[in-house]
């Protein structure tokens, strides 16, 4: 029996498609007949924690953060992790949302586990000084002795990595985040309204995001403000799930157009699925560059046109004109166009919803998703020099039977 850590410094506190990835990947490492452990920096929700359980996973609840005393805090998080990685005698870890250079990490390099380390960060590679390379170069040089396998969630952040962690092409590979198409069903928007409590008429609109600049929202307002003037608008409305320190310059451009009783702010929410349902179309307007997407790929599986920005990990889930709409970072007018575009012309939107559902199920499934991830860790444990690890393309990705008990 294989002992497996997934780290993560993400704090599953909804069930939302990141906590099914933890939910999945317990069950198939169990199916495998190993151990699936995971270390969360808070405690999930009592419906994720009570899925991983009934998955096979186990929660280390000694790994809670308990203190807000930096300095003490931290050597006490380290010495946790350290007695908890020989205690139950962990082979290998997953480390997930962490930076590497957190010195929370210390404990898993200098324990004999091997790593595997997935990169989700969004944005460009970071511009530094000759000095602060010089420091990140042998930072990373360290680094590669331990980190046995790169992930990344999209091949533009697999290009990134190069950059910023100096890996090469043979220690990384991309694995896409992936969605859970029993919950992410196509379905009638009517009673997702009801469900919801939105307005059960009218054009909705869909954008779910943290509420920072970042986002793009200050657009998405600007281009639905232009949406309304037209003579040809059928109550139509913009709904905003998401919280962030970004919410009250939003609703501040929303009343400047007048559109105070047009445009939802939501607040974070654990009914995506639902709120996605209720759509008629989803927006996302990043103006940086987004890791992957995941709203996205959730909106594909609905069966829902999306409209997004060209940028970051998004184009390889969108072929234009196909399976969604994309238009250049901040361009109002173009968004604003291709909004008109899917709620005038309803054969259109058919088309490109039917596209990105295909797709979503070919590509962006969780359990292929899962199986790739499970297969790696497989590798990893079987061979010992990273060099001379098989790529991902060699493994087989598996069908697994959908989750009914739990959704």
């Amino acid at each position: 029996m294989k002992r497996i850590l997934v780290l993560s410094e993400h704090h599953p506190n909804k069930l939302g498609s990141m906590e099914e990835f933890y939910i999945f990947i317990a069950r198939e490492i169990k199916r495998r007949g190993d151990q699936c452990f995971f270390g969360f920096p808070q405690a999930p929700s009592e419906m994720v924690k009570k899925f991983i359980i009934e998955a096979g996973g186990v929660i280390a609840e000694s790994l809670y953060s308990r203190t807000n005393e930096r300095k003490i805090g931290s050597f006490k998080k380290i010495f946790s992790l350290v007695k908890f990685i020989r205690e139950n005698k962990i082979e290998l870890i997953h480390i997930n949302f962490y930076c590497l250079t957190n010195p929370y990490l210390l404990a898993c390099y200098f324990s004999g586990a091997k790593i595997v380390f997935t990169e989700h960060t969004s944005g460009s590679a970071p511009s530094r000084s000759w000095l602060k390379k010089i420091i990140s170069n042998f930072t990373h040089i360290f680094l590669h002795l331990r980190v046995t396998r790169y992930v990344a969630i999209s091949h533009f952040v697999r290009e990134r990595i190069k950059i910023t962690h100096r890996v090469t092409t043979p220690q990384s590979v991309t694995i896409h985040n992936g969605v859970n198409h029993l919950r992410f069903l196509p379905s009638e928007s009517q009673s997702a309204r009801i469900r919801t409590g939105l307005p059960v008429s009218g054009s909705m609109i869909l954008a779910v995001a943290q509420l920072i600049p970042e986002k793009g929202l200050q657009h998405l307002i600007e281009a639905f403000a232009l949406l309304k003037k037209r003579p040809s608008d059928l109550n139509s409305f913009l709904v905003i799930a998401g919280e962030g320190p970004f919410q009250e310059e939003l609703s501040k451009r929303a009343n400047a157009h007048g559109l105070e009783k047009n445009v939802h702010f939501l607040g974070r929410r654990s009914d995506v699925s639902d709120l996605v349902a209720a759509s008629q179309i989803v927006a996302v307007p990043s103006v940086w560059n987004e890791g992957f997407g995941l709203i996205v790929a959730e909106a594909m599986a609905s069966g829902r046109p999306v409209i997004a920005s060209r940028v970051g990990g998004i184009p390889e889930l969108i072929e234009n004109g196909v399976s969604g709409i994309l238009v250049e970072p901040a361009d109002t007018a173009a968004l604003a166009e291709g909004l008109v575009q899917v709620l005038e012309k309803p054969d259109y939107a058919i088309f490109l919803a039917h596209n990105a559902l295909k797709k979503s199920w070919q590509k962006f499934d969780v359990n292929h998703q899962v199986t790739a991830y499970a297969d790696l860790f497989d590798l990893v444990l079987k061979t010992i020099p990273h060099n001379n690890l098989p790529t991902i393309k060699s493994c087989q990705v598996r069908s697994l039977k959908p989750m009914n008990e739990l959704f």
